[in-house]
This record gives structure tokens, C-alpha cells and sequence, in this order.
């Protein structure tokens, strides 16, 4: 699980590098994210690929983009759902991968318990790649 401090350090240095940090630094933890499918492969926390229309995941949308929402932990999770989702979860680098195989996902919206920030997925890209 990643730790809420990391999420409230991030929101208060918002930078692209200190965003790209977190997630080089959180790559292999598990976050939770919102399904409407019946099913999931097991185990959860190393989802390995989803056929097409298999997995069907909530997006949110603003003006600064259409995101991938993801949770830091079950409990938030939990309290913040909206509908009658089910909530999943995987290490932070399968939901990258998942995100960039969202039909128009643009982003990551990170949610921790008093904070949140986003990142575009072309960024976070690129700096994954090149900062590695």
C-alpha cells in the first residue's frame, strides 16, 4: 500500500518530476481502482491481461483531461464509491499499463485520503522511459 505521506508530498511539490518519483517509487504497490466487471482473473494483485470488454472501469472526466481513478486504499475506496461498483485492486505499474489501453484515458487522478493530483499519461510515459 502506498503511504499517504507520499500523496500529500507530491500535492504540495506538484511537479512533473516529483509525480514521476512517486510512481518510480510506488511502482510495484497496490492501488485500488472501481470495476463493473463480473469477474476478475485471481489473484488480483498481479493482473496479468483483460480481453477486450472484459474489464470495464469508470473514467472521470474535466477540463484538464479524462482519467483512470485510482485509489490508495481499500477503506477510501470504499467510502468514496459512487455507484454500485466493485473495487479492485493491482500493483500501480499494471494500472499504467491499464490506463494505456483505455479507449480515450488521457491520465491518472491519484486519490488519497486529503489530497489528489493528476498526470497525463503521455507524461508519465515519457518520464517513466527516460528517467528510469
Amino acid at each position: 500500500m502506498i503511504e499517504e505521506s507520499a500523496i500529500e508530498y507530491v500535492s504540495r511539490n506538484l511537479t512533473e518530476k516529483t509525480v514521476i518519483e512517486f510512481f518510480r517509487d510506488n511502482i510495484e504497490k497496490i492501488v485500488y481502482f472501481y470495476h463493473m466487471s463480473d469477474t476478475l482473473p485471481s489473484p488480483v494483485p498481479t493482473l496479468t491481461t483483460f480481453e477486450a470488454g472484459e474489464l470495464k472501469i469508470p473514467i472521470r472526466s474535466n477540463e484538464n483531461g479524462t482519467f483512470f481513478v485510482l485509489y490508495l486504499n481499500n477503506e477510501l475506496a470504499k467510502r468514496l464509491i459512487e455507484q454500485d461498483f466493485k473495487i479492485a485492486s493491482s500493483r500501480l505499474k499494471k494500472c499504467i499499463d491499464i490506463a494505456n489501453s483505455l479507449s480515450g484515458v488521457n491520465g491518472l487522478f491519484i486519490q488519497g485520503n486529503g489530497c489528489w493530483f493528476t498526470i497525463g499519461l503521455k507524461e508519465l510515459n515519457h518520464g517513466l522511459s527516460t528517467h528510469a
